[in-house]
């Protein structure tokens, strides 16, 4: 693997122009797409798009010892998988699963990929590093669903010139991940899971649609697809670097149900937010702003907040950063039922980012 991928990278680094070591891989290269899609973890960010930055700090991050000298430990642990599973008719309406045949009646874990709405691919979602997060630490199902983007639903490119993506191309992709919702509880069992108990997650414009499950609902979006009048039962939500609040991402038109902050209600599912104090991206005004009207309402939240961290730092601290674990085990505990709760309303801040 360390061979292989020292490799990979020397042709990347050969694919990309002289200079451009901080700028993103034109999303016609195909080499830089090949590399993509063959180690889809090397995308730290989740926006769809490999730079050289990102898939050096990918390279350094996984060098392996030689199988030789490699300890039971550091095997990764073979989950059943279901790839490319069908909730819709749509090549984009697939999604993947990954489950632990042992376990029975698990909670699942939906996880939705970013890049921007109209970047982005599950592949990057449903990784071996997630599989061993989700699966092997907490007992969770995991789910990575892919959904229709912004070049699907609008093809002939309808977009506003204000606008960071195409119009009407939102409500699309909200119906896309509630029938892929809708489709894994009906179809729980069949992968040891627990229909009752759905914990949704997402990085970037997946932190968004996820925050939409959790918080939007009382809208008939399935009204056209075998799953109308169906309920989610979501317990928990986790966002990373997502937009939340209109009045800070005037450029994102939200869907026609308004913004998660607008249509939150006091019974909402737990919230914990991961942001960076230096993302570009998304204002980290968002999290706070979503958190104030959670405090409103009674409704559990938590931020954690990564002094200078870029956006969808969450990506690179979840499991890893020995301040963050802590904070993230604890709501996993508690929201699957193996932990006490935690106390709601705290802003965790943190210095330090893994090198």
């Amino acid at each position: 693997m360390k061979s292989c991928l020292t490799i990979t990278i020397l042709l990347f680094c050969m694919a990309l122009p002289a200079g451009a070591a901080d700028e993103r891989a034109s999303q016609n290269n195909d080499r830089a797409k090949k590399i993509l899609k063959r180690f889809p973890d090397a995308d730290l960010n989740g926006d769809g798009i490999l730079t050289r930055e990102e898939f050096r700090e990918y390279k350094a991050k996984n060098k392996r010892p030689s199988q030789g000298n490699r300890s039971p430990k550091q095997q990764q642990t073979k989950f059943e998988s279901a790839r490319n599973v069908a909730y819709g008719n749509h090549d984009k309406q697939t999604l993947d699963v990954y489950w632990n045949k042992e376990l029975k009646n698990a909670p699942i874990v939906i996880n939705i990929h970013g890049g921007g709405w109209k970047n982005g691919d599950k592949a990057g979602f449903g990784n071996p590093k997630n599989q061993d997060f989700f699966i092997g630490k907490f007992g969770c199902v995991l789910v990575s669903p892919n959904y229709r983007l912004t070049g699907d639903l609008v093809p002939n490119g309808d977009r506003d010139d204000k606008s960071l993506v195409a119009k009407g191309a939102f409500d699309g992709m909200i119906v896309d991940v509630f029938s892929a919702v809708a489709f894994v509880q009906k179809n729980a069992k069949k992968y040891g899971g627990d229909p009752k108990r759905i914990i949704v997650c997402g990085t970037s414009a997946g932190a968004h649609l996820s925050a939409a499950l959790a918080y939007c609902g009382g809208h008939d979006w399935l009204k056209d697809t075998p799953y109308a009048g169906t309920k989610l039962n979501i317990i928990g939500w986790y966002g990373d670097s997502g937009p939340l609040d209109k009045s800070v991402n005037k450029q994102i038109p939200f869907p026609s149900y308004g913004a998660p902050i607008d249509t939150v209600k006091k019974d909402g599912p737990p919230a914990l937010m991961v942001i960076g104090t230096g993302d570009k991206i998304v204002p980290v005004a968002n999290a706070y702003n979503f958190q104030a009207k959670c405090n409103k309402l009674g409704v559990w939240n938590q931020i954690v907040e990564m002094k200078d961290g870029p956006h969808a730092v969450g990506r690179a601290v979840i499991g890893t950063n020995p301040e963050v674990i802590p904070v993230f085990d604890a709501f996993m505990k508690w929201i699957i039922g193996t932990g006490s709760e935690p106390g709601s309303g705290k802003v965790h801040r943190f210095n330090i980012l893994p090198r």
